[in-house]
């Protein structure tokens, strides 16, 4: 699974989150849990989009599971962590 930061991701951006410092913060914590975190530059929304993919190989429980963490995860980043 992969965790996609782009450009013009809205995630964090209030908090004073770039997309790199964002998608930097985010690398060790999902890499502890098996996902990599992957910056996209130069797509735009229309071209593509930010957050989790992948999974297909997960059954139906280990991928709500593993969703779950995903987002606790980016969460937690955002609030606790500062840019």
């Amino acid at each position: 699974m992969q965790y996609v930061v782009l450009d013009d991701s809205r995630q964090g951006k209030e908090l004073g989150w770039t997309p790199d410092t964002l998608a930097a913060a985010l690398r060790v914590p999902l890499a502890a849990i098996g996902v990599w975190v992957v910056r996209r530059e130069g797509l735009g929304s229309a071209l593509g989009k930010d957050g989790l993919e992948g999974g297909e190989h997960l059954s139906p429980d280990a991928y709500k599971a593993k969703t779950e963490k995903v987002w606790r995860i980016v969460e937690s980043t955002l609030r606790f962590r500062r840019p």
